[in-house]
């Protein structure tokens, strides 16, 4: 209950999003410009790539498909804390506590073993290039319409935490409106996908 610790969770979250845009935004860049000094652009860029697949480099490996998950979840998550009207801010704040866990996770696997943004230790003067099985008009939509999916289930996976935190059921007007949308949302994006 105490506003101030309300308010940095808030900025928390917000700040994440903020970085992780961030990160994401170099990360394309230096595939698009093939910067074979990062590790990560010399294994799944090459300068004869077609821009199309330069693009979807970025969740053509571990690295970059989680560094794809964590924005996407962490702007539906944004999105939906935003959405909630102030006199829920408790209720809010249960499913940030559990939404910024699984951030943190993946923030650690990030860094701690798949760094997109690890350096090469001899930079090349080309890189490895797509793998050919990724080459295909699909696989520039296919992943990121299942990780649109994947990202958006955080959000009823946070409001279910937050139920049973609160009031210790899933029997919840705040729980029910919201998860299923949010649901409905990630089957559609998945089934697609």
């Amino acid at each position: 209950n105490d506003s101030g610790l309300l308010r940095s969770g808030r900025n928390a979250t917000l700040c994440s999003l903020v970085s992780l845009s961030v990160a994401m935004a170099v990360l394309w860049i230096q595939l698009i410009r093939c910067d074979f000094s990062i590790l990560y652009v010399a294994e799944h860029t090459s300068l004869d790539l077609p821009l199309a697949y330069r693009i979807s480099a970025l969740w053509a490996g571990a690295a970059g498909s989680l560094l794809l998950w964590l924005w996407m979840q962490m702007g539906f998550l944004n999105s939906a804390f935003f959405s909630v009207k102030p006199e829920k801010r408790l209720f809010t704040a249960y499913a940030r506590i559990i939404s910024n866990l699984v951030a943190v996770f993946f923030l650690l696997v990030l860094v701690l073993d798949k760094n997109p943004f690890a350096l090469s230790e001899v930079v090349p003067q080309d890189g490895a290039g797509l793998n050919p099985l990724l080459q295909h008009p699909a696989m520039v939509l296919h992943p990121p319409l299942l990780f649109v999916g994947y990202a958006a289930f955080a959000v009823p996976f946070a409001w279910a935490f937050a139920c049973f935190k609160s009031v210790g059921t899933l029997d919840h007007p705040a729980f029910v409106k919201t998860a299923r949308n949010w649901a409905l949302t990630a089957w559609i994006f998945l089934t697609v996908g």
